[in-house]
Order: C-alpha cells, then structure tokens, then sequence
C-alpha cells in the first residue's frame, strides 16, 4: 500500500525536481543492497557492470527510483536461478542506465501498452512504476525506451 501510494504521489506532484551534479555509478552502488535483497527475495541474482560516465544534471531520488522499479520489473520477469544486469555506459552524449533480464520478452500485444497508467500485467502490480520512469524521464530531459529480444533491456538516456 506504502508503495502505490509513493508511486502515486511521484505522478501527481507535477513540480520541477533540482537538478544537481549526479554520479549515477554512485547512486546504483548506494542502492545495490536493496537491489541484492530483491533478488535474493526472487531466488534470483543482481550484478553491475559499471562504465566510467561523467556525471549527469538529475535528482538522486529519482535516478534510485527509477533503477529500483527497473531491476523489480526485471527480477519479476525472470525464472528463479536467472540474472538480471545492471549497466551503465557512455553513448554518444548521453549516459545510459540499462536494466536487462533473462525473462520470456514482453508479448507484442502488452509492448503497445507500456508506460500506460494502472495497466499491469501483474496480479499485484499497480501499474505505475514504468509510468513514474517515463515521468522521471521527462523531468531530466532523458528517455525511457526497450529493447525486446532474448529477455528485455530496458534503457534510461541521460544527456550529459
């Protein structure tokens, strides 16, 4: 209940984050604990695998949302005993933040229904944690896309 409510209000409050100077490397490490009880909690594993990146303009909160939703999505995407990747790069001029998993793929009649508020494929879901990403997305000037093939990668685009 705590998280839909957080999740929530994340939508609603329609205000301007503060951008500050953000190692993104930084905040993923601060946040591999949790990220490492999720995935024990799915019998699954968390790994990183970390480039060097500059630092980018975002909020720390919401940089750690949108990475915990992510690596959530895809520990509930994959079988027990699978792995779920954690990556951040330099491409072009942007930083990318990629979550990727070893999960089925998202059919071709959900993938249209991606980002859309309270649809979820989950018995438990909400429905509001890829639309909190998309938000965060537009507050950064970033974007959220996936990629769909063996698994799903998910990538959040930073520019620098």
């Amino acid at each position: 209940m705590n998280e839909t409510r957080t999740e929530f209000l994340t939508l609603a409050r329609n205000h301007p984050v503060e951008l500050v100077e953000t190692d993104v490397n930084g905040v993923i490490l601060a946040t591999f604990g949790l990220l490492e009880a999720d995935a024990r909690q799915a019998a699954c594993v968390v790994r990183c695998e970390l480039q060097e990146v500059p630092k980018i303009a975002a909020s720390e909160r919401a940089i750690r949302q949108v990475l915990v939703n992510l690596v959530r999505n895809s520990l509930e995407a994959s079988a027990a005993g699978a792995g779920v990747v954690v990556r951040t790069a330099l491409i072009g001029s942007q930083v990318v933040l990629s979550a990727s998993d070893q999960g089925s793929g998202i059919p071709a009649l959900v993938r249209a229904q991606i980002g859309t508020p309270f649809f979820t494929t989950k018995p438990e879901g909400t429905g509001l944690g890829l639309t909190v990403c998309h938000a965060i997305a537009l507050q950064h000037g970033a974007t959220l896309t996936f990629d769909n093939g063996d698994g799903t990668t998910f990538y959040m685009s930073f520019p620098v």
